[in-house]
Parts: C-alpha cells; structure tokens; sequence
C-alpha cells in the first residue's frame, strides 16, 4: 500500500538510478548497516525513575534485505517472543515511514517503513528541502504494550547539522546530528504526537539518535548509547588495550535489566575476550562491573558485582579461561565515565571493564 502522497507505482529500476548504491559505504560512514550491529537505547518516560534498554540488532544485511529484531531487553528475559522484522532495499531507498517500536509478537505490523533510520529518499529530501512532508513514524505506549502509526511532518531545526556523542565499538565518538521537529496525529485511537528527533547524518545510514516525543501527555526520551559491531580488529584493539593501557572497557556485555544474566548478545564480546587472554596465557585479569547512580550505591555495587562474577563465571565454564587467573569486582556507580544526569551519560557509565594486572610479564 502506497503512502498518501507517494505514487503507487514507483519501480525500483526508476529508484536505483536516482540514487546512489546502498552498498557502497561513505568513507566517513561510521556506523554501516551490516550483519552483527547492535544499536543499544536507553528509554526514559516521565514518569519512570529507571532507563529501559531497548536494543536494535541485525541479522543478515545484503543488496536485496535487512533483517532486525528490536526489542526491549527486559522482554527477551521475560521469554517474550522476538519476531524478526524485514526491511527489503527499496525500503533502505524510498520508505517514508520509520518503524520506532518493538518487534515483540503484541505489537502492529507495518511495512514500507525503515527500521530507526531515515531511508535514503527521506534524508536526502530533508537536506535538500529542510522538510519532510508526509513522513510517517510509529510511536510506542510502552504502558500497554501497544504501538501505532501516526503521520505527519518534520523540518529540520538550525542552520547546521548538531555534534551528539555516541559510544561506537567501544570508542566515545561525536557524529554529526540532523535536528528535527516533527508533529503526528492519528484519527482512531485519538493521538497527538510532538517529537524532535535527531538522526545521524549519513545518506547511507541515517540512525536515530535522539528522541523526545510527547503522546498523550507523556513524554519519551530515547538516545542511542553505543553502538557495536564486533568488528573484524576487535582482538587486536583488545589486546592493545590491555597490553598498553591495561585496561579496557567493553561496551558489547549485555545483562537483562536489574539482572546479572547475560544474554546472547555478549557471545561475540566474551568470545574475543577469551581469545585475547588464550593469546597471553601469563595475563591476570579482573572483572569490574560499573553501573550508573539509579537505585543507588549499595545496590549498584551488590549488582555490579554479581555481573562481574557472572562474566567470569561464563569465562571459565564456556571458554575454558583458568579461574585462577580472572577475579570479579562490583564497582558499582563508584568510579562513572561521564555524568549520570542524562540518558547517554548512564549508557555510557553501564559498561564492564577489564583490568590487568600490570606488575607481571606481558608476553
């Protein structure tokens, strides 16, 4: 089904010829859409003293589709089922909808939308017209677990793009940010929505960064934390971390929310963890478990460690790393990256670190 304002029959011969191969990464492209990215949000509503996590992850990413599943973590714990959700490349050029929400089994499907980013046609229109007319979004009422389409328009705020700070593979990094403010309705059920939304600047994958959204007298703020890959150099910038600075903060260790158990997304993470350390066999490591300041110091602490002990555990039993050499610490919101005041300063303080004990040899 077309969107209102958008012709019926748009071939995709016609669509690729105006714009430029999804494939072809932009050198200064930071954050491609490829297999094994997980995009990491914290979630916010007014009325809620605790961030949520909610994650987007891909799972194939080639020149005819993109599979994702988006969630919040604490769904996956609670054994809800993640249906995947697949966006075809005509989708990546042209979509005017981006899709917000959560793909767990109760919620709204839609198609002909993108996946928390701007499709190619919408940001190069924003660019070059400051507007987006008949856009459209999905909004999630986390209370009920609903989610809706609402349409509307954006335009761009400022003259010049913004600088926002995101963690990406385990690097604090400033990337260049579209402003928008943006107003959706819906007829039935009644809603109004005002968001400002920021959305990285690149044509290729313009990510949403930030969200601040008001439906029905709520208000959501969304921001993405870090953003990870496991890239192909994981190791080797593990282990010059480790080996010259001697510590490392690892961005790609999930745990559920108020849990110390692990999902399956760490695997990657832990797995290059343990070969760092099969590499350097006369390498001593601890576990610190950071946290950020809600529920305060010592639950965060008790926590931490708990998670701490858990990475530990996961070590020794599925890697085969020698307990005698890894020891677990729960710091817990004692020692924060960055200020605990904002969303992206918790995701940024939410981290596992790994740090070696100096004193012996290298290897």
């Amino acid at each position: 089904m077309a969107l209102p304002g958008t012709p019926a029959l748009f071939s995709v011969p016609a669509l690729l010829a105006v714009l430029a191969p999804l494939g072809a990464p932009l050198e200064a492209q930071l954050i491609p859409p490829r297999a094994g990215l997980v995009l990491n949000y914290s979630h916010k509503q007014t009325d809620r003293e605790y961030d949520k996590e909610f994650v987007v992850t891909i799972e194939k990413a080639d020149s005819n589709e993109t599979i994702f599943r988006s969630y919040f973590l604490e769904d996956a714990a609670r054994g809800r089922t993640i249906l995947p959700d697949t966006v075809s490349r005509r989708e990546w050029l042209g979509a005017r909808a981006i899709h917000v929400g959560s793909g767990i089994d109760s919620l709204e499907r839609a198609r002909n939308r993108t996946i928390m980013a701007l499709s190619r046609r919408a940001y190069q229109q924003l660019k070059r017209d400051r507007r987006l007319d008949e856009v459209a979004t999905f909004v999630i009422m986390v209370d009920a677990n609903e989610m809706y389409r609402v349409d509307g328009s954006e335009e761009l705020v400022g003259a010049a793009p913004e600088t926002l700070a995101v963690v990406i593979d385990g690097q604090a990094r400033n990337v260049a940010a579209l402003h928008v403010r943006g107003h959706y309705s819906r007829l039935s059920p009644h809603l109004e929505v005002v968001a400002e939304n920021w959305y990285l600047d690149d044509p290729d994958a313009a990510w949403v960064l930030r969200i601040e959204q008001v439906v029905s007298g709520k208000t959501y703020h969304v921001r993405l934390g870090t953003a990870g890959t496991s890239p192909p150099n994981g190791v080797q910038q593990l282990d010059a971390a480790l080996g010259s600075a001697c510590r490392a903060s690892m961005y790609g260790i999930y745990f559920a929310y108020n849990s110390a158990a692990l999902t399956s997304l760490s695997e990657p993470t832990l797995r290059q963890v343990a070969t760092v350390l099969k590499q350097h066999t006369d390498w001593s490591v601890t576990i610190e478990g950071h946290t950020d300041s809600i529920g305060g110091a010592k639950y965060n602490r008790e926590l931490a460690g708990r998670r701490a002990t858990a990475v530990k555990e996961r070590l020794v039993q599925q890697y085969g790393i020698a307990t005698s050499r890894l020891s677990a610490a729960g710091i817990g919101l004692a020692r924060p990256l960055t200020t605990n005041a904002t969303l992206e300063g918790r995701a940024r303080n939410r981290r596992v670190e790994l740090v070696r004990a100096c004193g012996r040899s290298s290897g």
